[in-house]
């Protein structure tokens, strides 16, 4: 297939696929629970994957309205709740320090109603503690467990906002508390001036590899948001340090989803943003471009005609097609449309070495069911006897009559055939070996010319792909493309207004491998 990019001087514009064959994720569920008759909201608000319980593998917490329950994913797959706490959110931790594995289960009920904390024992289930905080701000408060300070020892924070009746700015409320053998039931409060904070808070490294920030997301209108960093240390502080304002290039308004990954195996995290109908990625590094360098779209009309928010959440799940690379869940599970007509949906992406910005499945509810799918996404780790890993997703079901009013959770395998060397076969042959450099027209040129190139190796998919201009003393002029092998190809343009007259040389690079074309510029 082929594929048009214009560049001009040396702005790149974010590449933009063609369509792949889609897979069907519904042919890899293993196993479904059902939640109580009523409106539970089974999975809807908390969903955990919480990995070892005693002897216990593959653990997983679903949140109810009307409390939490455990459900174990052992050798034959059971769903036999092993312990019932009031709450719908689960999250592990290491509160206590000890390293076996702490709970701290969140009962939102009246804003805050508990916190139930659960320290590992020999027993598996020692309550240590239940608190009680106060509602400081409006709406509830947002639960993170952390050591942001470095010490040594994690801290739950309750964090929420306070909106001033006056010309003061907001103040956002925290209240720590801070872990060990000994919690306290008693927070630290902290106050600080408000800029912006809420669900949406990650933990990564955007800026390079070695120091970690905790990252949130302000939404400013449909095209433009603000990224916040704070960074991790002895001097940690709620108030940011460092920002990037994105250029969302969005008619639509911000989905929800805000994920800190790499995406393309440098070790730097990348941001993921969802916004109106699709997903961007902005690269990261010291220096971040307000543009995006890849979208996550291409999803058909005729495939998925009901979306109205892809990208309300944005989920690594692990190395669901391949050990080689990871895989993202991106939802639209019709939050504020019509649940009957526009049924939920998820959406499968590869990133890393296996980055494709194509779907490659997806499973969508039926018409009529009223229900909601993705509302929540998590990844599960390996099944037994299984080389990939597999995720479960969430689903609210509206309907009060339907036989499952209290929603439900699905489980997914994984599964090798969303790979790149399922996208690469043509007509039922693979596709041929290609690494290709055309001759530049037009040339000699003085306005622009284009650049046409392919690479369509299997072995290459995934590698990083460059189009350099050098002069004739070898001197790098200009870097015409930046991406990554996705065997397609792309014709890039490049104004001439970018280099005085004379010869230049046009050299395609990826994977080791270089080829190199001569053309001529005249003024």
């Amino acid at each position: 297939m082929k594929k048009l990019l214009y560049f001009w001087l040396l702005c790149c514009a974010a590449p933009c696929f063609a369509q792949a064959p889609y897979g069907i994720l519904w042919q890899d569920t293993s196993w479904t629970a059902h939640g109580q008759n009523g409106n539970e909201e089974y999975g809807f608000d908390g969903l955990s994957y919480l990995g070892k319980l005693d002897t216990a593998q593959n653990a997983i917490a679903v949140g109810e309205s009307g409390g939490s329950s455990w459900i174990l994913n052992r050798t034959k797959l059971d769903t036999g709740t092993v312990y019932f706490a009031p709450g719908q959110q689960v999250i592990p931790c290491n509160l206590s320090g000890s390293g076996r594995g702490d709970y701290a289960i969140i009962n939102p009920d009246n804003n805050f109603g508990s916190i139930t904390i659960l320290y590992s024992t020999d027993t598996v289930f020692d309550t240590a503690l239940v608190l009680t905080p106060k509602n400081y701000g409006n709406p509830r408060p947002f639960p993170l467990i952390a050591d942001l300070d470095s010490s040594g020892i994690e801290s739950l924070y309750l964090l929420s906002s306070v909106s001033s009746l006056t010309k003061a700015p907001d103040t956002l409320i925290v209240l720590q508390y801070v872990g060990g053998a000994h919690m306290s039931t008693i927070p630290q409060i902290k106050r600080f001036p408000m800029y912006h904070i809420g669900g949406n808070l990650t933990i990564g490294h955007p800026r390079d590899t070695k120091r970690q920030y905790l990252c949130s997301i302000n939404p400013l209108n449909d095209t433009t948001a603000i990224v916040y960093f704070n960074p991790l240390g002895r001097d940690f502080s709620f108030i940011p340090t460092d920002s990037v304002i994105l250029n969302t290039d969005s008619s639509g308004g911000f989905a929800g989803g805000f994920l800190i990954d790499d995406a393309d195996t440098d070790n730097i995290d990348d941001i993921f943003l969802g916004y109106g109908d699709r997903v961007l990625i902005y690269k990261g590094g010291q220096t971040i471009s307000p543009q995006p360098s890849y979208y996550l779209t291409d999803i058909s009309p005729s495939v998925a005609p009901y979306l109205v928010a892809p990208g309300t959440q944005i989920i690594d799940v692990g190395n669901v097609v391949s050990p080689d690379y990871h895989s993202v869940i991106v939802t639209d599970p019709q939050y504020g449309g019509s649940a009957e007509l526009e049924p939920g949906s998820i959406f499968l992406y590869n990133i890393g070495k296996g980055l494709k910005d194509t779907c490659v499945a997806f499973a969508i509810e039926g018409v009529g069911t009223y229900a909601r799918l993705g509302t929540q996404v998590i990844g599960i780790g390996k099944y037994p006897g299984q080389r990939l890993d597999g995720f479960m997703a969430g689903e609210d079901i509206t309907d009060v009559n339907a036989p499952f009013h209290g929603g439900q959770i699905i489980a997914f395998k994984g599964n090798a055939s969303y790979g790149p060397n399922t996208i690469v076969q043509q007509n039922g042959r693979t596709a041929p070996v290609l690494f290709n450099l055309e001759q530049n027209y037009p040339n000699p040129f003085f306005q622009y010319t284009d650049v046409t190139f392919g690479i369509e190796d299997s072995r290459l998919y995934g590698e990083i792909v460059s189009l350099k201009i050098y002069n004739i003393l070898g001197k790098e002029m200009l870097t015409a493309y930046s991406g990554v092998s996705d065997n397609y190809q792309y014709t890039i343009r490049i104004d001439g207004a970018a280099l005085p007259a004379g010869v230049y040389y046009v050299r395609l690079a990826c994977g080791g491998q270089s080829t190199t074309k001569m053309m001529n510029v005249v003024k």
